[in-house]
């Protein structure tokens, strides 16, 4: 589906990126500990732990929803750590 082909009001997805993400309190009390987790499956698809997440609200009765309005992406990957440690010198 091309971006102008995307519905121009919220509606559901099966899982989505954490780029940008709002999520009701109600869904981290009803859900077990860990939220999010990186699957790994030799020779098979990885699940990522933003899919992960959207699998585990999904399974629990809650909705994934997307608002096209809102817009984000990747700028780049970063060494969080690296970036802590550089700012706490």
């Amino acid at each position: 589906m091309a971006i102008d082909e995307l519905p121009r009001t919220p509606f559901k997805i099966s899982s989505g990126g954490f780029g940008i993400v709002l999520v009701k309190y109600e869904v981290f009390e009803k859900l077990d500990w860990p939220y999010w987790k990186n699957i790994f499956v030799p020779g098979d698809i990885e699940m990522g732990e933003d899919i992960y997440f959207c699998k585990k609200a999904r399974q629990a009765g809650f909705d994934i929803w997307c608002d096209p309005k809102v817009k984000c992406s990747h700028i780049r990957m970063a060494n969080l750590l690296n970036i802590i440690k550089e700012n706490n010198k």
